[in-house]
């Protein structure tokens, strides 16, 4: 059988998958424990964890490569970033990096804190704070060339930060702290929690609504900006190490021992999802109902969506790509939208990344050595895969 006819049957007669929302392990390659996970969007992100450990995908974590932030001897403790280029990072000994492509290089910033930085958030590219040990707050206007310390108040770990605007935020910290400024952190009033254990994590949707979450399985909900928080049944006693809300009911929290709850309904009932660890989950991110990734101890990281597999397809609806051979190597790649085009060996390095602009693009992998190769188009959540044997 010819090359060309080898394809066809790869690429046509294979059925797709059956679409089904799970969680699935990926490949990070570390057993570093990552603590931080985020994506700029559905291709982009990145994991940070124990040792400096930095590990950055493009392709919505298919493929995990090591970046290097130059602080093998600190803890990253969070990642964030406002595109796929620019983005900071904070862990122990108050320190902090930036990059601005991507994380290729990363650029020291002075913290003025020497404890250790747990968590960071920014609202643009200049407007951002971090919060830490010993009730820590800094805060840059200015990307981070100059950061500067606010007054919480308190001297306990502070272990999240969230604003909903560039005025309005709260942080969370030990013995069920939780603070509110109006005025960008210049000052900082506490709220009744109505819980003294530890709150690991907060998140708002709006400036009225948000939810935290801490040790003991612990979830609080308000719907007054914090004035009031309410307890929710988690229907867990394990730690919930992060709480991550999409919108007013859809949202998630993870934690010890692999633990994962959502919600549909803004918590009214919290489920549990089957994460296949025991591993604790430090950290998650989601770009849409049907697209998200946890991370973390022993180099832990989950992909939440659709199955996928050789010939399958990622996505609901009918097939966003096709692939044409066109003779020997030469291949048509037609999609219904532009987007990522990347071809991978059965080694998992990719060997071909094309932006492609256009419906119709040519594919030439007459430099390629024969053997098994896939090809993924990604456009925001959709994805697909196809198999090529090439002779």
């Amino acid at each position: 059988m010819n090359t060309k006819l080898k394809i066809v049957l790869l690429l046509f007669v294979s059925p797709c998958f059956t679409y089904a929302q799970s969680w699935t392990s990926q490949n990070s390659g570390t057993s570093q424990s990552l603590f931080s996970i985020f994506f700029a969007n559905a291709t982009n992100g990145w994991a940070v964890g124990s040792a400096g450990t930095v590990r950055a995908t493009t392709d919505g974590g298919l493929n995990w490569f090591a970046q290097n932030p130059n602080a093998v001897n600190w803890d990253l403790w969070e990642v964030f970033f406002v595109s796929p280029t620019q983005g900071w990072l904070c862990g122990s000994g108050g320190m902090i990096r930036t990059t601005v492509d991507g994380g290729s290089t990363w650029t020291i910033q002075n913290s003025n804190q020497g404890g250790t930085l747990w968590c960071t958030y920014f609202r643009n590219a200049s407007l951002g704070w971090c919060v830490g040990s010993g009730g820590a707050i800094t805060k840059t206007t200015n990307g981070g060339v100059n950061w500067n310390s606010q007054f919480s108040g308190f001297n306990q770990n502070l272990w999240s930060v969230y604003f909903a605007n560039d005025t309005t935020g709260w942080i969370s910290g030990d013995n069920g702290l939780i603070l509110k400024s109006t005025n960008g952190g210049f000052s900082w009033v506490q709220q009744p929690t109505g819980t003294t254990q530890v709150l690991w994590s907060v998140r708002f949707t709006s400036l009225t609504e948000g939810w935290a979450s801490g040790d003991g399985g612990v979830i609080l909900h308000t719907t007054n900006g914090g004035t009031t928080w309410t307890p929710q049944t988690s229907g867990t006693s394990n730690f919930l190490h992060w709480v991550y809300m999409l919108n007013n009911t859809t949202g998630w929290a993870v934690g010890q021992n692999g633990e994962i709850r959502t919600t549909s309904n803004g918590g009214t009932n919290w489920t549990q999802q089957t994460s296949g660890t025991g591993q604790h989950l430090r950290s998650a991110f989601f770009t849409s109902s049907t697209n998200g990734w946890a991370a973390g101890q022993g180099g832990v990281i989950l992909k939440y969506g659709g199955t996928s597999g050789i010939n399958g397809q990622t996505g609901k609806g009918q097939e966003a790509m096709s692939v044409a051979n066109l003779g020997g190597k030469q291949f048509l790649v037609k999609t219904e939208i532009p987007g990522q085009i990347g071809v991978w060996n059965a080694l998992g390095k990719q060997v071909v990344n094309i932006a492609s602009s256009q419906t119709e693009t040519p594919l030439d992998l007459s430099k390629q050595a024969a053997g098994i190769y896939f090809i993924t188009f990604t456009s925001g959540e959709k994805r697909e895969t196809r198999k090529i044997v090439l002779e």
